[in-house]
C-alpha cells in the first residue's frame, strides 16, 4: 500500500490533459464500501461536487468523476479529470482542494441525499435486467458474501449518515499517501 505520494506522468502529442488521483480502496467485505460509493457519487456525479466546482464554476474540465472498484484483495478509490493542457495545474489543485474538503466536514442532508437517492434509483434499474441481477448473485457467492447479499443494498445505503461519509472520507482519501497519474500534452502548454 502506498505510504507516499507516487507521481507517473506521461507526455502525449494530444490536446487533452488527463489527471488521475487514486487512493488505497476497500475490499468487497469491508462495511464501509457503500458509504465509499456514496462519497464517490457526492463528489463525481451529474450535480457532484467536482462536475460543479470544477466544471461548471471554474470552467476546467471536459469530464470529472470518482470512482470507488473494491476487489478480493483491497481495491481503489480515484478521480479523474480531463482538462485542457494549460488548465492542467489549476485542474490539479483545485480538484486537490475538493478532496481535501470532503475529509475537513460531512456533507450537506442535500448533497447525501441526492447521492442516495441515484445509487438506489440505479440498483433498482439494474435489478430489472437478468443478466446483472444473474451477475451480482454470481460474484456475492463467489465472494462468500451469500447469494442475498444486494438484496438489502438500498438499506445499506439509505443507513448511512453524514458522519459516516466524513469518517470513510478521512480512512480513504489521505492526500499524503496517493498516487497521481497524468497524460499531458507534448507540446509543451501547460508544462513547467
Amino acid at each position: 500500500a502506498p505510504s507516499e505520494i507516487r507521481v507517473a506522468e506521461e507526455y502525449k502529442d494530444r490536446a487533452q490533459a488527463h489527471l488521475v488521483i487514486g487512493f488505497r480502496g476497500l475490499t468487497v467485505r469491508d462495511e464501509d464500501r457503500e458509504t465509499l460509493e456514496v462519497i464517490a457519487q457526492i463528489l463525481g456525479g451529474q450535480g457532484g461536487r467536482l462536475f460543479n466546482e470544477l466544471r461548471d464554476r471554474q470552467g476546467l474540465a471536459y469530464s470529472v468523476n470518482a470512482l470507488s472498484v473494491e476487489g478480493v484483495a483491497e481495491g481503489f478509490f480515484a478521480t479523474h479529470i480531463a482538462t485542457a493542457g494549460e488548465k492542467f495545474e489549476e485542474a490539479r489543485r483545485s480538484m486537490l482542494e475538493e478532496l481535501g474538503r470532503i475529509t475537513e466536514s460531512p456533507p450537506s442532508e442535500d448533497e447525501l441525499l441526492r447521492a442516495q437517492r441515484y445509487l438506489v434509483g440505479n440498483f433498482a434499474i439494474d435489478q430489472q435486467r437478468s443478466s446483472a441481477r444473474a451477475l451480482h448473485v454470481a460474484l456475492d457467492a463467489r465472494y462468500g458474501l451469500g447469494p442475498d447479499a444486494d438484496r438489502d443494498y438500498p438499506d445499506r445505503i439509505q443507513r448511512i449518515s453524514r458522519e459516516d461519509v466524513l469518517r470513510v472520507a478521512q480512512r480513504v482519501i489521505d492526500l499524503e499517501a496517493c498516487t497521481f497519474a497524468a497524460v499531458r500534452p507534448a507540446n509543451g502548454e501547460g508544462s513547467g
